[in-house]
């Protein structure tokens, strides 16, 4: 990967557009909530209420150019514009290759004769994802714990199992069916993220990792 990589589509190599620049507009802000009470200082914080910091949406420019005159140019944009232009892709840098963003992407294109451009304007989540999601096996016999370390962002992981057995995360044991199982009391935060399992049979659990 050379260039800006949008659904699996590499600029550079396939249309020979290379990245001039990179404009973070806004990195994605916390979703804040303030209660003011009269009669009390301060205000009620409830940006918290259920346990976690959520984020905003995150904003940011990429322009990519290339030496063109009109007549190249004008048979490339509709390409890019088939590819990406107000569509939600998957967006790799090739900077920041371990990780993708998942954004809505707008196209402003220009032309002076000599240099094909391509803005992007990009309306992305606020975590980068991290390009494979992660996966932890475990052969149970009897009980055994198995550590999961996750990144900054919260998520619900799925945990299949090869026969029906029990797990323990946070003093809370929930049972599991042979097959695919979604726990909504099992969320990992960022850190180590521990389950005990009770049962005999093989236990895979997948999670997606990520960052802001």
């Amino acid at each position: 990967m050379d260039g800006l990589m949008i659904d699996g589509t590499d600029l550079l190599e396939d249309y020979g557009y290379d990245i001039e620049n990179i404009t973070v507009r806004t990195a994605p802000a916390p979703k804040t909530k303030y209660i003011d009470i009269t009669g009390m200082d301060g205000s009620l914080d409830y940006t918290e209420q259920d346990g976690y910091v959520r984020y905003k949406s995150g904003t940011m420019v990429i322009k990519v150019s290339k030496l063109a005159n009109m007549d190249e140019h004008y048979q490339l944009m509709p390409i890019l514009k088939r590819l990406c232009h107000g569509k939600k892709c998957k967006i790799i840098i090739p900077y920041d290759q371990e990780y993708y963003l998942l954004g809505r992407i707008s196209l402003k294109e220009s032309c002076d004769g000599y240099w094909s451009s391509a803005e992007l304007t990009i309306t992305h989540d606020p975590y980068r994802y991290k390009i494979k999601p992660t996966v932890r096996e475990k052969q149970i016999s009897g009980s055994a714990e198995l550590v999961c370390r996750n990144l900054g962002m919260i998520v619900l992981p799925v945990i299949n199992c090869s026969a029906a057995m029990t797990v323990t995360f946070n003093k809370q044991t929930y049972s599991l069916v042979a097959g695919e199982n979604r726990i909504e009391g099992i969320i990992f935060l960022a850190g180590d993220n521990r389950l005990t399992f009770s049962g005999t049979g093989k236990v895979t659990v997948t999670y997606q990792e990520g960052w802001l």
